[in-house]
């Protein structure tokens, strides 16, 4: 007998939330954490010397499959 495969999809239009503030939060802070966070994520781009680095390790850098030892990682000359 074929196995049924059964399945069940719950579709959600709306979702009601009572939000809580909690007394010990101000929003304020809050407000000026986010600011203090978003202004330490900078975004620093490497340099051309460490992009060409990489791609010259990536050139050389190969994996052989073996019979006997399975994977095997190679760095050419």
């Amino acid at each position: 007998m074929p196995m049924m495969k059964n399945s069940t999809l719950f579709i959600i239009k709306k979702f009601n939330c009572n939000s809580v503030q909690d007394p010990g939060i101000r929003l304020d802070s809050a407000d000026d954490e986010l600011k203090e966070m978003k202004s330490a994520v900078s975004v620093t781009v490497p340099s051309a010397q460490t992009i060409r680095r990489i791609m010259d390790f990536a050139r050389a850098y190969d994996v052989m499959e073996t019979e006997t030892a399975g994977h095997v990682e190679v760095i050419l000359n």
